[in-house]
């Protein structure tokens, strides 16, 4: 699923995915089966052949850049639970969140925006997305911006049941002490809160 004439590096896709060429954007373009996450509400099973073609240019451009980032739900569900507030991790907030408090924003997103914060709850994947730097373009010379959404897929219950899962560990059955977090197509281990991985 790749244009080796172009430099680009061929990769296998599951069986269950197929993909298709987009000759009026140069792209190919893989098709999911399903959507199994539970951030479905902003999901597509293919991405539109001209949004990928217009992030691939940008990847490439001195611009900015593009960072293909897939958290797992659990993540998401975190940075739901914590920008409303009613977050049970007591875990030391990092310095590079001084506008962050114990009562956090006190409002509610649904997962597919939740998404957008999980570097914030996360500082282990915040170093992975945006490596501090020394010198004037130091990162506490930085602002950054997250961009996020009320949504109409959330509710108080459904972020109750989400911290009852985060926080569950059944007999034989301990939560697990890592994430995997898919960035530009590797997979980095991003501690999730618990105790042992701090």
């Amino acid at each position: 699923m790749s244009n080796p004439e172009k430099g680009e590096e061929p990769y296998d896709l599951p069986d269950d995915v197929t993909s298709s060429v987009s000759s009026a954007h140069d792209v190919t373009i893989a098709h999911l089966p399903a959507i199994t996450s539970r951030a479905s509400s902003l999901g597509a099973r293919s991405p539109a052949p001209g949004v990928v073609r217009l992030g691939l240019d940008r990847k490439k451009s001195t611009k900015g850049g593009l960072t293909v980032v897939n958290v797992p739900d659990e993540l998401a569900m975190r940075a739901a639970v914590d920008f409303a507030g009613m977050s049970l991790f007591l875990i030391p907030i990092p310095r590079f969140r001084p506008c962050c408090t114990v009562d956090e924003h006190k409002i509610l997103v649904e997962l597919a925006s939740s998404v957008t914060l999980t570097p914030v709850y996360s500082y282990p994947l915040f170093q992975h997305l945006f490596p501090e730097r020394t010198g004037p373009t130091a990162l506490d010379n930085k602002t950054l911006v997250f961009i996020v959404c009320g949504g109409f897929k959330i509710s108080l219950s459904e972020l109750f049941e989400y911290r009852e899962h985060l926080g569950k560990s059944e007999e034989g059955d301990e939560r697990e002490a890592y994430w995997d977090v898919g960035i530009d197509g590797e997979v980095v281990l991003v501690p999730s809160g618990s105790a042992e991985s701090l």
